[in-house]
Formats: C-alpha cells, sequence, structure tokens
C-alpha cells in the first residue's frame, strides 16, 4: 500500500458560496478520470439536529451508522475515514482514493494534528497493514 496523502484542489475557488457547482463537478470528474483505476470510496459525516450519522460508500454497498449525539464532527468524519480504511485492509485490491470532504480530519491524519483517539487508530491501522 502506498503511503497516504491528501489532495486539495488547489484550481477550484476557495468560497463555494460564490462557486457554481458546476466548477466542481467539473473537477471532480476531472478527478475521477485521473484516478479510474482505483476504487473509491465515499465518506462523509453529518450532524441534523441532535443525532449524529456517518456514511461509507464503497462500489455498490452503502454503510450507515448512526453515532453517539455527543460526537463532534471532527470524529465521526475520522471515524467514516477508519471504516474505509478497514474496507481496503480486507480488499484484495491495491489501488484506492477515499473521498473525503473533511479537510480537518484529512490534515490530522496526514501529520499535522496526532492528538486524538481516531488518529492513532488509523495510524495502527495502517501500520499494521503495511506487514501484510
Amino acid at each position: 500500500m502506498a503511503t497516504p496523502m491528501y489532495f486539495r484542489c488547489k484550481t477550484l475557488p476557495t468560497f463555494k458560496d460564490n462557486t457554481s457547482p458546476e466548477i466542481y463537478r467539473n473537477k471532480f470528474f476531472e478527478f475521477c478520470d485521473h484516478y479510474k483505476d482505483f476504487s473509491q470510496l465515499y465518506t462523509d459525516g453529518s450532524r441534523m439536529g441532535n443525532q449524529v450519522a456517518t456514511v461509507l460508500v464503497y462500489r455498490s454497498t452503502t454503510k450507515t451508522t448512526r453515532l453517539p449525539n455527543t460526537a463532534s464532527i471532527f470524529s465521526v468524519e475520522l471515524y467514516t475515514i477508519s471504516l474505509a480504511l478497514t474496507v481496503i485492509c480486507h480488499s484484495k485490491h491495491n489501488n484506492f482514493v477515499i473521498f473525503s470532504d473533511s479537510m480537518s480530519s484529512l490534515q490530522a491524519l496526514s501529520g499535522l494534528k496526532l492528538e486524538t483517539h481516531f488518529v492513532q487508530h488509523y495510524e495502527r491501522l495502517y501500520s499494521s497493514h503495511q506487514q501484510w
């Protein structure tokens, strides 16, 4: 497994409110085309009212998980990425791309913020996979 990395498309405007959804859609399709030989996983965490949940989409499978109401969105996003990594570790495929809208989670996983339980869980998961 290659070293994990995250990308932020620098050609996109930084203010979502002023940017046409079509611009984001086109950039997304360009990115997907560039990684067309990779298995794609999509993650998201959200809060609606006082309820918190997560979703992972991989191929034709969608896994949703209800989490404690006290969970922060940051923790939820990290949890969802860890679910994606578990899928990757149990897969026979070698190349994956995880799509996440949580820049803070991706930065934490890239080594910028290592203080959370889920980041440490990710590091252990990745390290154990390296030994396989």
